[in-house]
């Protein structure tokens, strides 16, 4: 009976430890919306500074967005070949260097090439949290672990309005995004070799690749998925722009209340989950 309880005890320790790493793991979504939302939180000063209309601010979301969607079935074919440890660690190097490129540049140009890396590399976050969730967690709990992780993703959209009013000009951001990035690789390294996986999940050196996107199903599901991806882009982008237009308020004060839709956007996830 004691040994029964002791396996139990030693079960149900393992799972606990599976959640840790997926908490830690929701870190890297935070840094990757918040990464992507200091743009957005910060566009009247950046508009101001590269004397932007919003024509040409909508040219730079696009620049993120377009690199985004044609990087992502590379990034998820290069971290099933790589697997999720050096794949998830190479992504968010490259993003944090980016996002300090972001905080850098001096130019229009410069901004747009540097917002395209950005796009590029930050595609690869959630391919890999689905990749998580099928490695540490058991399959009645991957989606609730999946609203999990849309709990990062929430914090880095609230944080980045926040975040932008509290600091004076829109570059320090950045170059802390990077910080907090940069500083996530050996945490996660360290979680990764400490807490064993619910199911062990080999580097694909034949992963299937590019042939998966001739899957009509999957066609099927991107397409009605446009849409909403519209609208998310939408109120994630153009928040701030907005109260500050139209109802004359500062960059500061927009982003006071800018940080709403993320946060219910994530009630949302949990519901579903």
């Amino acid at each position: 009976m004691a040994s029964g309880r002791a396996i139990k005890q030693s079960l149900l320790s393992s799972r606990r430890a599976r959640w840790i790493a997926v908490s830690v793991f929701a870190l890297a979504s935070t840094w990757n919306y918040l990464d992507r939302l200091i743009l957005s939180a910060a566009a009247p000063r950046i508009k101001a500074e590269f004397h932007l209309n919003n024509a040409e601010f909508g040219w730079l979301i696009s620049a993120f967005s377009l690199a985004y969607a044609f990087a992502s079935p590379v990034t998820g074919w290069f971290l099933d070949r790589a697997g999720l440890e050096i794949g998830i660690v190479a992504a968010v190097a490259l993003w944090s260097v980016s996002a300090a490129v972001c905080g850098w540049t001096r130019s229009f140009s410069q901004l747009v090439g540097a917002r395209i890396g950005l796009g590029a590399f930050e595609s690869a976050g959630v391919p890999a949290a689905g990749k998580l969730n099928a490695i540490y967690l058991e399959p009645k709990n991957r989606a609730i672990g999946a609203a999990f992780t849309q709990v990062g993703l929430a914090i880095g959209g609230v944080a980045a309005p926040l975040l932008v009013a509290a600091i004076p000009g829109w570059r320090k951001p950045f170059f802390l995004c990077a910080a907090l990035g940069l500083v996530w690789i050996p945490l996660w390294i360290a979680t990764r070799r400490s807490i064993a996986p619910f199911e062990v999940v080999a580097p694909q050196k034949n992963a299937a690749g590019f042939a998966l996107m001739a899957d009509r199903r999957l066609i099927v599901l991107a397409a009605a998925n446009i849409p909403w991806m519209i609208i998310y882009s939408l109120w994630s982008n153009w928040t701030t722009i907005f109260l500050v237009e139209r109802y004359s308020l500062s960059t500061a004060a927009a982003n006071s209340y800018a940080w709403f839709p993320p946060l219910a956007s994530t009630l949302g996830a949990f519901t579903g989950g």
